[in-house]
């Protein structure tokens, strides 16, 4: 079973169109979806960069998704990038387990996890 989970972290999660991502942590709040893009083009043709905002502060969340075309190139940005430095932090670079989240499911996820920040005195509008 370990050997299958193994397996399956190294080829990621593929769309219906058979792109894959990989998923970015520890990015710097400052980071745009153009400087992500810059570091990962690199490595093949991405089709889209994505860094979740937090529902309520608007600020992101210190992780991308960057999508690429082909597996091959997403192999090769997960060996190259994983523990390199960007920006002045050590990033950890993976293949994405699941497809990206909309922003719909990403605000159950926040609220149902106690995230966000603030807007006390007021449930959630969903």
């Amino acid at each position: 079973r370990a050997h299958t989970q193994q397996a399956m972290s190294r080829r990621g999660s593929r769309d219906r169109d058979g792109k894959v991502s990989v998923w970015v942590k520890n990015l710097s709040q400052d980071m745009t979806p153009d400087d992500v893009r810059r570091k990962f083009e690199k490595f093949g043709d991405v089709r889209d960069v994505y860094i979740p905002l937090d529902y309520y502060t608007r600020e992101p969340r210190g992780f991308a998704f960057v999508e690429y075309l082909d597996e091959n190139d997403a192999r090769d940005a997960v060996e190259e990038l994983d523990g390199q430095d960007f920006n002045g932090r050590t990033l950890t670079v993976t293949f994405a387990r699941q497809n990206r989240k909309t922003p719909r499911e990403m605000r159950r996820q926040t609220d149902r996890y106690g995230g966000g920040g603030g807007r006390p005195g007021r449930g959630s509008p969903f």
